[in-house]
């Protein structure tokens, strides 16, 4: 791999790894949200077109800034600023072509090819959010922000209201506190940790969640529980390895990169991420990040 990353750099191209994450972060959650109608339907002609339409503009904004000289002696603070500059252009032009369609100045959209639109310019005004948040946090006089954390929730709830309402998630939740952490990131993270309950839950039972905090030292505890079948103990800490899978009694269930995700983005707010070894009905995960 490093042999890789310095050929890559000697031939001139752009693609430094923290460059490239930021990308494909923007990418995945552009087309994640607009390919997902919320009904497990098939997609129709115009929604489809409208899909097709975001997906291009994230790739040709990444192709732009993937084979882009490399200033020499350039740091990655200025690289992904770079990147984030040739993302941003694309991804502005198709939020305009999708405020066009929805007015319906190019003629009528179905009820579907209007709810994917929707969808697709949440998505990306939720992407440019990433893009502007990565860009502060490369900066190394980045401060990170005062949240609310219940704020944060609220958001987290609604992008995948689809899932809950699908399932059936009972989500239960405390008073929540102020911590110091990039709010896009902690949304994330918050995403990532209730669409893992709802995906382990027990079979034949709708999910239920916890979302709690308490004050610990100088820092906020804040903890995740479902009450599925939980992380066998032997694999709790290889749980936050990408593509780590666990095993139930039913077979295989995929933790993927969705943990892994929650440990990198909590760490770089400082804090830390671990499962609870002393909860023996589901799964908590908790996270120490510190007090506003």
């Amino acid at each position: 791999m490093a042999d890789f990353q310095t050929r890559i750099r000697e031939s001139g191209t752009l693609l430094p790894w923290s460059a490239a994450a930021v990308g494909i972060v923007v990418g995945l959650a552009v087309t994640a949200e607009a390919t997902i109608a919320g009904t497990g339907a098939i997609l129709g002609s115009q929604a489809l077109g409208i899909t097709t339409l975001v997906t291009l503009a994230v790739v040709s904004g990444l192709a732009l800034g993937l084979t882009r000289p490399r200033p020499q002696g350039a740091s990655d603070v200025v690289e992904v600023a770079a990147l984030a500059h040739d993302v941003r252009a694309p991804l502005a032009t198709t939020r305009t072509l999708l405020q066009i369609l929805q007015s319906g100045a190019v003629g009528g959209l179905s009820a579907e090819a209007m709810d994917t639109a929707s969808r697709a310019s949440i998505a990306i005004a939720r992407a440019q959010a990433v893009l502007e948040g990565a860009l502060r946090a490369s900066s190394p006089d980045a401060e990170v922000p005062a949240t609310d954390v219940s704020t944060v929730l609220d958001r987290a709830l609604q992008s995948v209201a689809g899932g809950i309402a699908q399932s059936g998630a009972i989500v239960e939740r405390g008073e929540l506190p102020t911590v110091r952490a990039d709010a896009i990131a902690l949304e994330r993270v918050l995403v990532n940790l209730v669409v893992n309950a709802i995906a382990h839950a027990r079979p034949g039972e709708a999910p239920h969640i916890e979302v709690g905090a308490r004050q610990q030292g100088q820092g906020w505890l804040i903890s995740v529980r479902d009450h599925g079948p939980g992380v066998p103990p032997q694999i709790r800490e290889l749980a936050f390895e990408p593509g780590v899978r666990g095993f139930s009694p039913d077979g295989p269930v995929g933790f993927g990169l969705g943990l892994a995700t929650v440990r990198r983005l909590v760490e770089q707010q400082g804090g830390r991420a671990w499962i609870d070894p002393d909860t023996d009905d589901g799964t908590c995960v908790q996270m120490l990040l510190p007090a506003a």
